[in-house]
């Protein structure tokens, strides 16, 4: 099962889902998503003032973001399909808005059933540095943790809006401080704390004709 979100909505370009051997009917996820969002909340509106999914996952985990009523911020890990929703009840202790949805890694089997799923959230009052300091929430705990996650290079914090869920990794293209576009990987699930890599292009010396894309296999 996999799905290619267009970032920033709920629109598909590529999809499959093996619904011959899961006994779902063929229908694109992002109809599960604004179904289970407006049973789960829309269909609240003396509640819930705001919502939407803000990350997406490859085992078809969703996150979304919710603003009550009162103004309060709360995330949720979703299934759109079977319709479960668990919140995490996020640890605000500070301003809202130094928070950045990251991400959701989750963690599969060899089969790819899900073990567990962390969501993943930014939270930096420094627009750019070479370090990021993270709250990560994590299924097998119940808990959230704070880390750290180091850089070879600078980066803005809004470069690392839309991440790309894969194998317990959140994937990024970015721009670093000298404007080269890069991909930064960060590993959740593969050590005890959470370990980023970046890679270059190997064309930077050039000058792209297309817009670049991120596919992950």
């Amino acid at each position: 099962m996999w799905s290619l979100m267009v970032k920033d909505d709920q629109q598909e370009a590529v999809a499959h889902y093996r619904c011959d051997i899961w006994g779902h009917p063929t229908q694109q996820l992002g109809s599960y998503i604004a179904t289970s969002i407006t049973e789960a909340f829309l269909n609240h509106k003396q509640k819930y003032r705001q919502v939407g999914a803000v990350a997406y996952t490859d085992v078809g985990l969703i996150l979304i973001r919710v603003v009550s009523a009162l103004g309060n911020v709360s995330l949720y890990v979703a299934n759109p399909v079977s319709r479960e929703c668990v919140e995490t009840d996020p640890p605000w202790c500070e301003a809202e808005e130094d928070y950045w949805n990251l991400g959701l890694a989750t963690l599969t089997d060899r089969d790819g059933v899900v073990l567990g799923y962390k969501v993943v959230l930014l939270y930096d009052a420094i627009p750019r540095k070479k370090s990021f300091s993270l709250l990560i929430y994590s299924s097998e705990t119940g808990l959230w943790s704070q880390e750290t996650v180091q850089f070879p290079y600078s980066f803005s914090r809004q470069e690392f809006r839309y991440s790309i869920s894969l194998n317990g990794n959140l994937h990024w293209v970015a721009r670093n401080n000298v404007n080269d576009e890069v991909v930064v990987s960060t590993d959740f699930y593969g050590s005890e704390h959470p370990v980023c890599r970046v890679t270059r292009f190997p064309d930077l010396e050039t000058s792209p004709q297309f817009q670049r894309f991120c596919t992950v296999l």
